[in-house]
Formats: C-alpha cells, sequence, structure tokens
C-alpha cells in the first residue's frame, strides 16, 4: 500500500503532525519547497524504524491562504499506521513485535492476539507460554495502535457520586474486576453528587472516547444521559427505555429488615433515607419497610438525608434525629456506614444494644463487620450486580442493541449481634 504525501520538514518527528499550529507554520509562514515523498510499508522492517522515520506533511491552501485542517492525512497517517499493523503483525510500537513474541512462544499471532484480548478459548499451558514470551521480550502494546486498529479504546468510564462511601466503594472494586476480566479498564469519576461536575465528568468521557459508561451517580435530569450516544448502564434509577438498569430487589431487602425488628418485639422504629427527589429504585426498600410497619402497627418515624452541605453533616444530623427527636425509639433501619454510627451514639448514650435498641443495616459492606457487636444487615450481591452491570454494557459494545432484561438480583438478611436472635 502507497501513501504520497507532502515533505515539509525532515526534523519533526511523526508525532507532532497532529499539531495543526506547527504543521501551518512550517507551510505558510516558511513557505518552504514543497517535496512529493512516496512511502510504502516494505520501507520499514520494525516499528521502531517507524516510529523514527521523519516526515511532514499538510495540505497547501492556494495562494497566500494558510493550509486547510490537515483532516485528510491525518486519516492517511492514521490508514498507514494500520497497514504497517496488518504487514509487519504488530500491534503497537516497541521493539519486539507480535510476530516475535508467536515465534518466541511458539504459537501463532492469532493465539497472542487472544491473550492479549482476553477473547476466545486459550490453554493455561498457551496462556503461560505467550505471557512468558512477553516478559522475556519486555513486549507491551501501543494503545493508540490498538485502539486505532480496533476502533474502540477499551475503556469503561465509571460515574458515582463518592468513591469513599463503602457501597460504591465495594461496587467500584467488583466492577473494576469485573472489566480487567473482559479485557476493559476503568476510568472512575467522582461526581459529589453535583449537576455541573456529573455533566463535566460526562463529557471527558466522550472526549476520551471510552467504549461505555457506567452510571451509579444521578445528579442529572434523565433527558441529559439519553443525549449520550454510547453504550450505557444505569445503576439502581430507570434513566430511560433504551438504558439498562441493574439493582438489587430493594423490596424484598426492606421487608427482611422490618420482619426482624418486628420478630424482636420492636414498637417504636426509625429509618433513614435518600432525598426522595432522586428517584432511585433503593427507595423501595423504604416503602416496603414503612407498609410492613404500618400494617403490624408499628409507629415508623422516617428521616430524610437532604442534599445539603456535606454528607458527614447529614449523618451527623441523622444521629442526634433518633436520639433526641424521637424518642423511646427501640429500632433503628439505615444503611451499614449510618447504622455503625447509630450504634456508636447508643452505646456512647449507655444504651444497650440489642437489648434496648435493634439496629439492622442495608447493603453488607465491610463496615458491618469491622463494628461491635457486628451489624445486622441485609447484603447485596456484589459480585453478582457487577457481573451484570458488565455483561449488559459489554452486550450493547459488541452487538449494538439494548439486552432484552433488566436483571433484579436477591438480598439475604445476615444476622448480627445488633438485633436479638
Amino acid at each position: 500500500m502507497h501513501f504520497y504525501v507532502n515533505l515539509i520538514d525532515s526534523r519533526l518527528t511523526c508525532s507532532s503532525i497532529l499539531n495543526y499550529s506547527m504543521v501551518k507554520q512550517l507551510a505558510y509562514k516558511r513557505r518552504r519547497t514543497i517535496e512529493s515523498m512516496k512511502l510504502k510499508t516494505s520501507d520499514f522492517q520494525t516499528a521502531e524504524e517507524f516510529t523514527q522515520c521523519s516526515f511532514r506533511c499538510s495540505l497547501i491552501g492556494n495562494g497566500d491562504k494558510p493550509p486547510a485542517m490537515p483532516v485528510v492525512l491525518r486519516a492517511l497517517q492514521n490508514a498507514f499506521i494500520l497497514e504497517f499493523i496488518k504487514d509487519k503483525g504488530d500491534l503497537g510500537f516497541v521493539m519486539a513485535g507480535i510476530k516475535d513474541v508467536a515465534e518466541k512462544a511458539g504459537v501463532s499471532v492469532t493465539t497472542v492476539s487472544r491473550v492479549l484480548n482476553k477473547r476466545g478459548y486459550i490453554s493455561q499451558e498457551m496462556y503461560q507460554r505467550v505471557n512468558q514470551a512477553i516478559e522475556e521480550l519486555n513486549y507491551y502494546p501501543n494503545q493508540i495502535a490498538r485502539y486505532l486498529y480496533w476502533q474502540r479504546t477499551f475503556v469503561i468510564g465509571l460515574l458515582i457520586p463518592d468513591v469513599s462511601r463503602p457501597f460504591f466503594a465495594c461496587l467500584a472494586k467488583y466492577i473494576e474486576m469485573e472489566l480487567s476480566s473482559r479485557g476493559y479498564k476503568m476510568l472512575l469519576c467522582n461526581t459529589e453528587e453535583k449537576a455541573n461536575k456529573e455533566r463535566e465528568c460526562l463529557a471527558m468521557l466522550r472526549q476520551n472516547k471510552v467504549d461505555g459508561i457506567v452510571i451509579g451517580s444521578h445528579a442529572l435530569d434523565t433527558s441529559e444521559y439519553r443525549k449520550v450516544v454510547l453504550p450505557m448502564v444505569s445503576i439502581d434509577m430507570k434513566l430511560g427505555d433504551q438504558i439498562p438498569n441493574v439493582s438489587s430487589n430493594h423490596r424484598r431487602g426492606g421487608e427482611l429488615a422490618a420482619r426482624k425488628l418486628i420478630e424482636n418485639g420492636c414498637k417504636n422504629v426509625v429509618q433513614i433515607m435518600s432525598d426522595r427527589r432522586i428517584k432511585t429504585n433503593s427507595q423501595e426498600r423504604h416503602k416496603a419497610f414503612q407498609r410492613l410497619m404500618e400494617e403490624n402497627g408499628i409507629k415508623c418515624t422516617t428521616y430524610e438525608l437532604k442534599k445539603q452541605g456535606s454528607i458527614c453533616e447529614e449523618y451527623a444530623k441523622a444521629e442526634k434525629k433518633i436520639f433526641s427527636v424521637a424518642s423511646g425509639v427501640d429500632g433503628a433501619f439505615a444503611i451499614d456506614y449510618i447504622a455503625a454510627r447509630i450504634l456508636r451514639a447508643a452505646l456512647s448514650r449507655g444504651i444497650r444494644v440489642p437489648q434496648e435498641l435493634k439496629i439492622v443495616g442495608y447493603d453488607g459492606t465491610e463496615i458491618a463487620e469491622l463494628v461491635y457487636p457486628r451489624l445486622t444487615t441485609v447484603c447485596q450481591n456484589y459480585a453478582a450486580l457487577s457481573q451484570s452491570i458488565v455483561s449488559s454494557l459489554v452486550y450493547q459494545i459488541e452487538q449494538k442493541e439494548r439486552p432484552e432484561v433488566d436483571p433484579i438480583h436477591d438480598v439475604v438478611l445476615f444476622e448480627g449481634g445488633t438485633t436479638l436472635a
């Protein structure tokens, strides 16, 4: 395959062709004599030779007009790179190529590609041979060339409100593990539950050409998400018919928590929930909890965390609410982090748990194991949630269509020491 380009300055490197201002200066201000140069992939024996090649190209304008934006030549350069990859079998511009790895491992180039991309069946013995060859040759695929070849970045964006919250920290961990097992990397964005920050994060992910986005933060109007023309999956919130939604069975979770407190003989309970204005699926647990309490004639006070100030300040207010306003409370239901704070506040006031106050958490995060007595909590299945989230996203990327089913995963009650057996 041949390409005709205009040689402008032999002193600059190939990468600077993307710098339009530099090309413009060379072509317009200096008005150098333009020579035609014929390049063909056979001129280069290794990828290193190609990257060291010093040629400049640009479009030439008419008369004194500056040259047009070199979009065509960028495409030419990309095409040349792709043709070079095809000729040399190299997925990246490094000293050792994929053919070198295949030769050293005694396998085909296709097999090496499967190992690199974690696709297709590879025996353990073959996997070890290829990876040993990669390590010995110090071979690293160039991700830019890989993107050009596959027209995919193999990067997924994850939007969450705050990675310091136990639920999101745990979920992010499992999502990253699942993505990694499928050959993808994860780009994590903290939105701080701010609309502007979330909007900026969405723009940044689109600019960086991620293959898809997992939406775990919901500070924007649903119409804004639908404008994003990328494969997406929402966590715990319906954003539209075209965006899959993965969640836990929160209604059952609320019922499990309520029944446990009812069994423990509670007569005056309080539950703490997030801002009702954010219509997430997780609010179903509080509706179910409230309904069961009312059906059994038990007083139930709901404290709503408003999006005002820091989340820590809101948690502190929730603690005071339980022990000052709703006096005589003998049962509490909240996410693990708040439940742990309620436990600490109760013990500091001399309130015995679970004899005088029963506490049920929600999420099943590690924080439930770190407090004493250990929290009774409703556990979400993070591994199953993450698998469904990633599977749904990858399906959209590869099949170009929405999966038919929005998975809902079951929850279980773990009985700790904050309720009676």
